[in-house]
């Protein structure tokens, strides 16, 4: 993760990334959970 900031020209840029990137992951995971629990 840290690597992937270093190459991005900003870091308040790769910082919105992987926030989006942690809100998807989770909103992911949340839903196949949601399925194997159903």
């Amino acid at each position: 993760m840290a690597l992937l900031g270093v190459g991005l020209p900003s870091n308040s840029f790769s910082m919105l990334i992987l926030t989006k990137y942690r809100q998807f992951i989770k909103i992911f995971i949340l839903d196949n959970l949601g399925a194997f629990e159903a």
